[in-house]
């Protein structure tokens, strides 16, 4: 029934709305996760790290039983949250085989993003884990268009790459403002 409310709704809607769950999710989990929720967490992370480039991963696998998103989501410890993300990901799903949904990350900066959300649960670290998952829900998806004119980052992504928040740059000094 949800799956059928949301697939009357724009797909970019859609995909705003699950960036919210994710987030959300992943706060929840920073705080509520248990140990043996960290090993589930820990091994999907590895299992898609040796799959490599025959794992599609994306919305395709984002509500099978065992991956990363649902297993935070699971780790949140609502089944509220958890039955509307099954319900975005069932629309996600249906648009991705219709060709309306793309894998937005490389296959490395999604694992570099997946780490820095698991370091930020398994420290219990909520902020992190807010902006960690943020940064990761910007830029793992987007949508098919007729535009010619897409950019590879949202501005909300590029406003947390600029705070510090992407693994790729952890360390790197941030971006200065120009002085106009």
């Amino acid at each position: 029934m949800l799956a059928e409310f949301l697939a009357d709704h724009d797909l970019e809607e859609v995909l705003v709305y699950r960036r919210s769950l994710e987030i959300e999710a992943a706060q929840a989990a920073a705080i509520h996760r248990s140990d043996e929720q960290i090993a589930l967490l820990r091994a999907a992370l590895e299992q898609a790290r040796e799959a490599g480039a025959a794992d599609p991963g994306g919305c395709d696998r984002g509500a099978t039983p065992g991956s990363f998103h649902l297993l935070i989501v699971e780790a949140s410890g609502s089944k509220l949250l958890l039955d509307l993300y099954r319900g975005v990901m069932m629309v996600l799903q249906r648009a991705s085989a219709e060709g309306r949904v793309f894998m937005g990350a490389t296959r490395e900066t999604m694992l570099l993003d997946h780490e820095a959300v698991l370091r930020a649960i398994e420290d219990r670290d909520v902020r992190n884990a807010a902006h960690s998952m943020a940064l990761h829900v910007d830029r793992d998806l987007g949508l098919n268009s007729d535009m010619l004119d897409i950019a590879p980052q949202t501005e909300r992504a590029l406003s947390l790459i600029d705070a510090g928040y992407d693994p790729e740059r952890r360390g790197a000094p941030a971006p200065q403002a120009s002085a106009s």
